[in-house]
């Protein structure tokens, strides 16, 4: 049984895609952009049915649940909804059928992701961000299929960076990877990691210097957990006297500890002066959904109000920023939109992608970028786009090679390493 060469040209569409996230579109009218990611999970469907070849043993977890919440979505979303609305519900049912058929193909079908091709990934990954931030350096960018001009918004005197994404923090959950996936191999990939660390410092994002605190931790707890809790430990006071250090060097640091704690004041506080920009206006979404969530009776607050929920009250509700589809917090949104079933639907698609995580470098990357989206959503929230989709896809690939090999056992997963 060997891998169909579709699903390797595939492999390779996606090996180019993987990076580009808002750079490279193709508009559909003057307003609607089509990533190219998102254009590949369009040939799912296409690839699943021409591609014959399939694993003997069956393991559908993922997909099953997927649709699961998407047939719960439908039904008590758009059927029995009382504030629907149907382009956002038809934005959102499409992608997740999309998003299905990718979670299939990896389940089903005999898929090589190699680690050879992990290593060229996750390096192909850092040369893009690094030639589209040195563009912004030079004053331009690509963004949504055009050049333009790059007018970096300042952040404490210093200029901001966001390579392939629209936004810096956005740039994030595509280093997070890397920078697991190189820091398993220090010496081989020394370069690398500073060159990751690098893109990570120029985007002067207070989510990403905390994302990668992150995944620092979980490199560390996972390859040695008898000595983390030191490590940890050496760690943080190593952080807290670099960061003293370079206040002294750069007096511009005091503001930017001063800022950070203003963006964090942000999402507890409801007076404008307290905010900064990005802070103030997820906040005021966020405020409306949850207004509107605990407002609701029994029964929304179980079932849900409908998809596009959170559209309805942002739109008759924001005033001071610009109301969002979703409220900025991705959990938050699909209790509004779908209920606390909806939302535990969604945490059980999440806990089968889990489970099925092996002890492996090229897993566990793939697993710190997960993580790293799934903590971005409690400041976005972006289910539909295809980010997170292509982690759970490696995610579960890669575990259905070692299943099959008969490499993958019971104690192989992460479930596991918590549990030791």
């Amino acid at each position: 049984m060997g891998e169909n060469s579709n699903l390797k040209t595939f492999l390779l569409l996606l090996l180019i895609a993987f990076p580009l996230r808002e750079s490279i579109v193709l508009m559909i009218g003057e307003s609607t952009p089509m990533r190219i990611g998102e254009l590949l999970m369009g040939v799912c469907p296409f690839i699943y049915v021409i591609c014959k070849e399939e694993y003997e043993n069956r393991i559908t977890t993922t997909s099953k649940v997927l649709l699961i919440f998407l047939a719960y979505s439908f039904i008590f979303g758009v059927l029995l909804a009382d504030h629907f609305q149907s382009m956002f519900a038809v934005k959102y049912f499409l992608r997740g059928v999309l998003f299905f058929f990718l979670v299939k193909i990896a389940e089903t079908k005999v898929v090589n992701v190699s680690e050879n091709y992990v290593e060229k990934l996750f390096k192909y990954t850092i040369v893009i961000e690094l030639v589209f931030c040195l563009m912004q350096m030079l004053g331009v960018t690509i963004l949504f299929g055009e050049f333009e001009s790059y007018n970096a918004s300042e952040t404490f005197g210093f200029k901001r960076v966001s390579g392939t994404a629209s936004e810096p923090g956005y740039l994030i959950p595509l280093l997070t990877p890397c920078i697991y996936y190189f820091l398993s191999d220090y010496k081989k990939y020394k370069v690398w990691v500073y060159l990751s660390f690098a893109l990570v410092i120029l985007s002067l994002s207070s989510f990403g210097y905390v994302a990668v605190l992150v995944v620092i931790l979980m490199k560390l707890i996972i390859s040695d957990r008898s000595g983390a809790i030191k490590k940890i430990v050496l760690s943080g006071i190593g952080i807290l006297l670099a960061l003293y250090t370079a206040s002294i060097v750069f007096p511009q640091l005091s503001d930017a500890y001063e800022g950070v704690s203003t963006k964090i004041l942000a999402f507890a506080s409801s007076n404008e002066e307290d905010m900064d920009y990005s802070g103030a206006e997820r906040t005021e979404n966020i405020f409306v959904a949850t207004e509107a969530l605990i407002n609701g009776s029994i029964g929304d607050i179980i079932f849900g109000q409908g998809i596009g929920a959170t559209a309805y009250y942002t739109e008759a509700n924001v005033i001071l920023y610009k109301p969002a589809e979703e409220a900025n917090n991705l959990y938050l949104s699909v209790a509004l939109n779908q209920g606390i079933i909806g939302l535990l639907l969604l945490l059980l698609i999440f806990r089968s992608v889990f489970r099925q995580t092996n002890k492996d470098v090229a897993s566990l990357s793939f697993f710190a970028g997960m993580i790293t989206q799934l903590l971005q959503y409690f400041i976005v929230g972006n289910l539909w786009l295809y980010f997170l989709w292509y982690y759970i896809f490696f995610i579960i690939a890669l575990n259905r090679q070692k299943v099959e090999t008969g490499v993958a056992t019971d104690n192989d997963n992460v479930d596991n390493i918590v549990e030791e």
